[in-house]
């Protein structure tokens, strides 16, 4: 006699399988903080790369005083769209 194997719903933003594979264990699983954190951490990597990217594209064609003045102005719209963004996700 063998058994069946039960189905597990694997979670790529957690890397963790959950124990049943049912549409209220997933919405659950979902729903959950942890869950969100992952999700928000996985895309917010890609968006720092992509920002740092096209900063360094700005500020190689920067020199002097326009250079710092940018860099300032810069600094000052990423911590603004980090805080919106991660109080928009919670």
């Amino acid at each position: 006699m063998t058994l069946k194997e039960v189905p597990r719903y694997y979670c790529d933003y957690c890397d963790a399988y959950l124990t049943h594979d049912s549409p209220s264990v997933r919405k659950q699983h979902n729903a959950g903080y942890k869950h969100k954190a992952n999700v928000r951490n996985y895309y917010m990597q890609f968006e720092e790369q992509t920002t740092l990217s096209f900063i360094d594209k700005k500020l190689s064609s920067f020199d002097g005083s326009a250079f710092t003045a940018y860099q300032h102005e810069i600094s000052r719209v990423l911590k603004e769209q980090i805080e919106r963004r991660s109080s928009d996700i919670l």
